[in-house]
């Protein structure tokens, strides 16, 4: 009957989904430009909208569910931005879904789609192979490699993204000896782009994949505890830097100094757009049609986009997240989640429109019950009834 052919259909339509997701996003990234994104975004909505009417949830997700599906309508509203609503629903439709498998899947899409992206570049069939600019740094105009993706930055966000999800795949697979090559590989990406920061990022996220190996670490509540307040710290240092950013020009202030590290970063919230956005001054509880500019700072992105409320249920939904990893020991997924988090303190690609972009959300997906101490119990589906929840072991 029809009970027996739901799984398959579920299963069919979230990886329409999910393909379509990860396909906008390489496209994206390549010299080709894509102007019918928002339509495609509504086509995703629309399967996973579907995929969630055909699983079923205990009470408690479902109210949660509900909440979040109420604050993403006035977000949309209020802003015209959609994301926290197809967000929500992309998380929920991970219900019932093998989610390593999801990941495994888009890890392979997408490290296709960029070695794509590096072919055509290289046989000069589409992009171009480097850049030459002046960067906005003191070493004035140089070339920096870009193998198609349009700016460097791009091409070294990619790899660590890529190596990101990876680690967290094969993290019980990895012998010591592959944590070296990725340390290599990381330094000839570094050479090619010049990219310090996203370097800095992917070293560090290379030494705590390694570390969280040990069962001394993984095993124990203190790393997660320190990665919730790792997280915390970069997203205070942001907010700091949008309320100060009005003082960049001024060399006797702190905010100028770490300017200057940060290549100018801070100094474009408050000077460098048209409406000082992405200074604290431009933040509201819901954000507005106003709020449209793009610059480098991802957690400032975040409130600025979207608003102090969405911001800070995003983040609460990390926490929720980690302290999960913490029940379960998944010490690959702090990983995950301290390096995008550093990572985002400078740079915005986990702060899009784009589904594909982020992994994350298909792991929050999976721990989404566990997150709200939701997994035994009955659940409930719209087109299904009743039953008892299986998952809680």
């Amino acid at each position: 009957g029809m009970t027996e052919k739901i799984p398959r259909i579920r299963k069919i339509l979230f990886y329409m989904a999910l393909t379509i997701e990860l396909l906008l996003v390489i496209v994206d990234k390549s010299a080709v430009t894509n102007p019918y994104v928002s339509y495609f975004f509504r086509v995703t909505f629309l399967l996973t909208l579907a995929v969630v009417l055909l699983s079923q949830y205990t009470r408690r997700e479902w109210i949660v569910l509900l909440v979040l599906t109420a604050i993403s309508v006035v977000s949309y509203r209020l802003s015209g931005r959609n994301e926290m609503l197809r967000f929500t629903m992309f998380i929920a439709a991970c219900r019932e879904i093998d989610i390593p498998k999801a990941l495994r899947y888009s890890f392979l899409v997408t490290l296709g789609g960029c070695l794509v992206i590096v072919l055509l570049s290289v046989t000069g069939i589409l992009g171009s192979i480097s850049l030459t600019q002046d960067y906005g740094r003191s070493d004035g105009v140089i070339t920096r490699y870009t193998f198609g993706f349009g700016h460097p930055n791009s091409l070294q966000c990619m790899f660590f993204m890529l190596m990101l999800l990876g680690m967290y795949l094969y993290a019980q697979r990895m012998k010591w000896y592959t944590y070296l090559i990725l340390l290599v590989a990381n330094y000839g990406i570094y050479y090619l782009t010049d990219s310090r920061t996203g370097f800095i990022v992917a070293t560090g996220a290379i030494i705590l994949a390694a570390a969280m190996r040990a069962d001394v670490f993984r095993r124990h509540v203190w790393p997660y505890a320190g990665g919730i307040l790792m997280m915390g710290g970069c997203v205070g240092f942001s907010v700091w830097a949008a309320a100060n950013s009005k003082d960049c020009w001024q060399p006797d202030k702190l905010v100028d100094k770490v300017d200057h590290m940060l290549n100018g970063r801070i100094v474009q919230l408050y000077w460098g757009t048209k409406a000082q956005a992405g200074a604290i001054n431009t933040w509201h509880l819901f954000s507005s049609h106003a709020s449209e500019e793009y610059f480098d700072m991802g957690w400032v992105r975040l409130f600025y986009w979207y608003g102090w409320i969405p911001a800070l249920i995003a983040i609460a939904v990390l926490v929720l997240f980690l302290a999960a990893c913490a029940r379960k020991h998944d010490g690959a997924a702090l990983m995950l989640v301290v390096s995008m988090s550093v990572y985002t303190v400078v740079e915005a690609h986990l702060v899009s429109e784009y589904i594909g972009r982020n992994f994350l959300l298909l792991l929050i997906g999976a721990y989404f019950a566990s997150m709200l101490h939701a997994e035994g119990g009955t659940k409930w589906g719209i087109l299904q009834k009743g039953s008892v929840n299986e998952s809680a072991k």
